[in-house]
């Protein structure tokens, strides 16, 4: 059952273009060619396009931003990824080789202790005095990792780029999804 959209997001059921490439720091045109598939006709002379309710937001910065707790999972703490090439990783993002397999077989949960599993945990060290680092950890500490850059910021960072703007979500009755404390992705429904 969905939820009715609080107050100030009931008039945006519909945004228009420019309102919505404007929220994606977007021209207008580079919107249209990027995200034509959600503009609708709404009238002869109208385009818009439509907001989705959020069912689950995994993503740590985009948790944070949208005013919601932190996971109680995830990638480091209570996640493994086991690879096609038998290796274990803390999270799917991670790169390098990962360790054998045998070592999850042989430590069990307390591979999350290794230390791979902690740099993924990690916190940099610019974030610990955020007010968002309770819900964030710093972002994604694949990404950084990916970038070679454990210890610093996620570089999706709206605070670290000085924007503190609250994402305004419309969340409806979560479901129960599979790896939905472990995956960093936005699920949505269309109204």
């Amino acid at each position: 059952m969905t939820q009715r959209l609080s107050s100030d997001l009931e008039p945006l059921r519909k945004i228009s273009v420019q309102e919505a490439a404007s929220l994606n720091n977007l021209s207008e045109d580079g919107f249209r060619r990027h995200y034509g598939h959600l503009i609708r006709q709404v009238s002869p002379r109208r385009q818009a396009v439509n907001l989705a309710d959020a069912i689950a937001i995994g993503e740590p910065l985009v948790r944070a931003m949208a005013g919601l707790p932190a996971r109680r999972g995830g990638c480091g703490a209570s996640t493994v990824r086991v690879t096609p090439r038998a290796t274990v990783q803390p999270c799917v993002y991670w790169p390098g080789g990962g360790a054998p397999l045998d070592l999850l077989l042989d430590l069990g949960p307390d591979i999350t202790n290794t230390d791979p599993f902690a740099q993924a945990r990690g916190v940099p060290s610019a974030c610990k005095g955020c007010s968002y680092v309770g819900t964030c950890g710093g972002g994604c500490a694949g990404r950084r990792r990916l970038l070679h850059a454990v210890d610093e910021p996620d570089p999706y960072c709206r605070v670290v780029r000085g924007d503190c703007r609250k994402l305004k979500v419309q969340m409806v009755r979560s479901r129960e999804l599979p790896k939905l404390e472990s995956a960093c992705t936005t699920i949505v429904t269309a109204r």
